[in-house]
């Protein structure tokens, strides 16, 4: 299943030109680009490499056109993490989980100090 990501800021979506940004930025260790407004805790998500789907254009009801990025967890994803080394298949889903969580949480902080993404906002 393929979970697309609107990505809002200040009540804005942001365009197809910023959601490329935030892919670019997802999939490299982030921490010069997003500059010295980090906390500890955004260091440690920055550095983070999350691979999401390639940015794709949508048209949002209410929003019009904009870019979203894409999260992919398929079947095989979760029937492998519940399958592998029995009797670790709680330990595997939560790995996933927090692969998740790490994705999330690098998108809300790039959103939210990327001065750039203000200028780029549709």
């Amino acid at each position: 299943t393929i979970f697309p990501i609107l990505i809002m800021r200040s009540n804005i979506v942001v365009s197809q030109q910023a959601a490329a940004e935030i892919y670019r930025l997802l999939n490299q260790n982030s921490v010069l680009p997003l500059g010295t407004s980090l906390s500890g805790r955004d260091i440690k998500s920055a550095h983070e490499i999350c691979h999401v789907g390639q940015p794709v254009n949508l048209t949002a009801a209410g929003y019009g056109s904009t870019g979203v990025v894409r999260i992919c967890s398929s079947a095989r994803t979760v029937c492998d993490a519940w399958s592998r080394q029995n009797g670790n298949c709680f330990l595997n889903m939560d790995v996933e989980e927090n692969e998740l969580i790490s994705i999330l949480t690098k998108i809300l902080m790039i959103s939210r100090d990327m001065p750039s993404l203000a200028e780029r906002a549709a």
